[in-house]
């Protein structure tokens, strides 16, 4: 191909910049889920007490049956003060072939955002791992180069279409040094009007351990900050047809709504079925919609426990078919980083009128081993907003 020569890699700035009135929704395109939850909302019926008999003693009330899960909006309450919105930005330099041999590009910044959500009172979030890992960043900065190479008009969107999958295997993308790991920046921020949210302001979240998309898609984040309202993560695999609800930031709705003022969504369905990836992950089908930006985002059960973290669905269908990880797996991973996790949440007891279920108190986690990765998943298992 004919492209113009890029002028050597120049000193990085020391910190990387968000664009201002910088997106809280995931705009990328391609195929990845970069965030996605469901919250699904059963049936919740009233109990009343039978009336006494006229003139006999009136008998101790007898309790009446709990409901197995809480109504939605009470639901939707409790889990968003958990709710948090990340961003995730790289700088680095593509080496690609050009006439006159192969030439590093300008420095390429590309960010984009996942949803995430509380498991500590100290600020450890869960995410995606898709959404943190080195191989997906340097696969939107190859896709932000080729992209400026059609708005140049060197490449035709063709082009830059039947360039990328081989970029994607032979281009090199680096640092500011050679050989160096392409800079990395994620930011987390809650939306100002959530009721208990404690990021008001963007604050630079550290990454703990992620594994692949291929080894599970998990990834641990880590704020300063206290007071946070975690989500428990469930100790089980639901049953096919249990509710659920999938929570997140969808890119779609930030194209419509201020983005300093955008809320999470919460999409409600039931489980589908279990399956196992060819590389032997187990996953979760879910028929609740999701939509790109809610990657990484809870699934959560009827009273609010983790189910797993949105993950991704596949390209080309039309009606819900959605994954999420793996409950189990989830539990395990989770519980091998020695953190005070919350309590398992259960069917909901009889309170007044207008008030909030108890927070839960946190225990000890188990320990476990986990591991980590990043290699990246198939394109065409991904979803990504477009």
């Amino acid at each position: 191909m004919h492209t113009r020569r890029s002028a050597p890699r120049g000193p990085t700035p020391a910190g990387l910049s968000f664009p201002r009135g910088w997106d809280l929704m995931d705009t990328r395109r391609g195929r990845r889920l970069r965030a996605a939850a469901a919250l699904v909302v059963a049936a919740f019926a009233t109990l009343v007490a039978a009336p006494a008999a006229v003139a006999a003693p009136v008998p101790a009330a007898v309790p009446a049956a709990l409901p197995a899960v809480l109504p939605g909006e009470e639901l939707n309450e409790l889990v968003e003060p958990s709710i948090v919105h990340l961003t995730i930005a790289w700088n680095g330099y593509v080496r690609f072939p050009s006439d006159e041999g192969w030439v590093w590009s300008d420095p390429i910044d590309v960010a984009y955002g996942c949803s995430g959500f509380f498991v500590t009172e100290t600020g450890h979030v869960m995410t995606a791992g898709h959404c943190v890992e080195p191989d997906s960043g340097k696969e939107e900065v190859i896709k932000a180069f080729l992209q400026s190479q059609v708005d140049l008009g060197v490449l035709t969107p063709e082009d830059a279409g039947a360039l990328l999958p081989g970029a994607l295997l032979d281009w090199p993308v680096e640092g500011r040094g050679a050989g160096a790991p392409m800079d990395r920046v994620i930011q987390a921020v809650q939306p100002r009007a959530v009721e208990g949210a404690v990021l008001d302001q963007p604050l630079n979240a550290q990454l703990i351990d992620f594994r692949s998309f291929d080894e599970g898609d998990l990834a641990l984040l880590k704020v300063e900050t206290t007071g946070a309202v975690p989500i428990p993560v469930a100790d089980a695999d639901p049953r096919s047809g249990s509710p659920l609800t999938a929570v997140g930031f969808p890119g779609a709705v930030g194209q419509v709504v201020d983005v300093n003022l955008v809320r999470a969504s919460f999409k409600t369905g039931t489980v589908s079925s279990t399956q196992v990836s060819a590389s032997g992950v187990a996953q979760t089908e879910v028929n609740a919609d999701m939509s790109g930006g809610m990657s990484g985002g809870p699934t959560v059960d009827g009273v609010g426990n983790v189910l797993g973290v949105n993950s991704f669905r596949i390209n080309g269908e039309t009606q819900a078919f959605n994954f999420i990880t793996d409950t189990t797996d989830l539990s395990e991973w989770l519980g091998a980083k020695n953190l005070q996790l919350p309590q398992l949440r259960t069917a909901p007891v009889a309170t007044p009128a207008g008030t909030r279920p108890p927070r839960p108190r946190s225990r000890a986690s188990p320990g476990s081993r986990c591991g980590s990765g990043s290699s990246s998943p198939p394109a065409s298992s991904r979803w990504r907003p477009p």
